[in-house]
């Protein structure tokens, strides 16, 4: 039985004004309810005790793998807004098989970058060795076109 209390009459305050007062043995008899059935199980029999009531379909049971949140509604909930072509496979599946394949690209990405700088340092140390190579040849041949 849902009955609306004041702030001021709680020992703790309870989000919008609310609190559910019931006897010790009505306590018990609820959590022994809330705790028999899962969540999809109590959709399921809320949706068949008021099937004129509710759509015959529970959203987020199946939808992106299952979600956390369980929705019923009177109407059907694409004209609320609510995207109802989602895949059924979990976002973690999907998620994994681009994350599986990262491990490839960097250590592609490294091999390839490590030997661009090889060649790079490469070409600097051969451009070195040559300018020195052609430095003394020009000194040798300096010398040697004073001495004729």
């Amino acid at each position: 039985m849902l009955a609306p209390v004041k702030q001021k009459d709680l020992p703790v305050s309870l989000p919008f004004g609310f609190g559910l007062i019931v006897t010790p043995a009505e306590r018990i008899s609820l959590i022994r309810f809330l705790f028999a059935l899962s969540p999809s199980q109590k959709a399921r029999a809320r949706i068949a005790a008021h099937s004129d009531r509710y759509v015959n379909h529970i959203y987020g049971l199946e939808e992106v793998g299952g979600t956390s949140v369980l929705l019923l509604s009177s109407v059907p909930l694409d004209t609320l807004g609510y995207a109802t072509n989602l895949s059924k496979d979990p976002l973690p599946l999907l998620t994994w098989n681009v994350l599986q394949k990262i491990p490839n690209f960097v250590m592609f990405g490294a091999v390839l970058l490590s030997g661009i700088w090889w060649i790079t340092n490469r070409r600097i140390e051969v451009a070195a060795v040559e300018k020195a190579e052609n430095e003394k040849k020009s000194h040798h041949k300096a010398e040697n076109d004073e001495v004729s």
